[in-house]
């Protein structure tokens, strides 16, 4: 086999290919075109057809109505979560405060109690030093 014989070997496969593609896209454009017009006289032109509609038309509301109940339960279920995240963060920051207040009045009382304890040492070594030598 030549270079040239496959070289048309490979254009005759492209040229089957582009016209397989060809074929379908016929195919799938006149069977949209079929189903189009079936369906425009169906909806159109027969009482079944009315019936359809409305039957269409109310399943579309229904639709409608399930999507917006859904949508408005879970905006409430995310209004429940924001208010319960925000009563937890006011709650963590009372208690914050509360232990820090504790903690403040932990401090000071200690520092008032080493002052004493202090006073006391400094009276207690001043009398000693005072005390007369033996």
């Amino acid at each position: 086999m030549t270079f040239r014989d496959l070289q048309a070997l490979v254009n005759k496969t492209k040229s089957n290919q582009v016209e397989a593609k060809s074929m379908q896209m016929f195919t799938l454009g006149m069977g949209v075109a079929v189903a189009i017009g079936v369906a425009g006289e169906i909806f159109c032109a027969t009482e079944w057809g009315k019936k359809m509609q409305k039957r269409l038309s109310q399943n579309a509301e229904n639709i409608i109505e399930t999507i917006k109940d859904t949508f408005e339960n879970q905006a409430a279920t995310i209004s429940n979560s924001a208010a319960q995240a925000e009563h937890a963060v006011h709650t963590a920051i009372k208690d914050v405060h509360e232990k820090t207040e504790g903690v403040k009045k932990d401090i000071a009382d200690g520092y008032h109690e080493i002052a004493q304890d202090m006073h006391k040492t400094g009276e207690d070594v001043s009398k000693e030093l005072n005390k007369p030598i033996k």
